[in-house]
């Protein structure tokens, strides 16, 4: 008995030193009460998932941290913390079936990563993972950067087999599907 009343109140004290101590903390109150009310709207199993209201808390968090980062650099849009927020909107949008937006957001997440011209050529990129003198935090963003171009190429696809299967019944549709399957062979470089 006395063993599992050590347990839990050691469960209970490392749960309270992660939650003000922790990654979360670094989120200011208002972000913070957002990403929690995202949360509990999206990390449910699917069938109780609201996906719109999760989209909409963390677009919310994400337009606050934008704007904090331009006067406090711990936020600026580039940060580990503020790009992973993109990702997972990104991902919501690919689970809700808007592929539209999952491509705006991963088009953003990459700019953030990169810049606007990052990733024209992936082949650079990869060769400036190759050189020994490069920073550890740019190396870690080239590599988040390659698997979100890998991720939007996903993406494409899956628009581009989406219209691929309309333009059956809409001929307009075939155009489309040849434009997403380039633009992903091109991320898939």
């Amino acid at each position: 008995m006395a063993v599992a009343a050590a347990a839990g109140l050691s469960l209970f004290g490392l749960a309270g030193y992660a939650m003000f101590f922790g990654p979360g903390s670094m989120y200011p109150k208002p972000v913070r009460n957002l990403l929690r009310e995202a949360g509990m709207a999206y990390m449910r199993p699917p069938e109780k998932q609201d996906l719109p209201k999760a989209l909409e808390c963390y677009e919310q968090a994400l337009a606050q941290l934008d704007a904090l980062g331009t006067s406090d650099s711990q936020h600026a849009r580039d940060m580990p913390h503020v790009t992973g927020l993109v990702a997972r909107v990104a991902t919501v949008c690919t689970e809700m079936g808007d592929l539209d937006g999952a491509i705006e957001a991963y088009n953003d997440l990459l700019e953030r990563l990169l810049g606007t011209d990052g990733m024209r050529d992936a082949t650079t990129q990869v060769r400036r993972l190759l050189d020994d003198s490069l920073d550890k935090n740019e190396r870690q963003g080239i590599l988040r950067a390659l698997g979100c171009a890998n991720k939007l190429a996903e993406t494409y696809e899956a628009r581009g087999q989406r219209s691929k299967r309309r333009s059956a019944v809409l001929p307009h549709a075939r155009a489309a599907s040849t434009a997403d399957a380039d633009m992903a062979a091109q991320w898939y470089g």
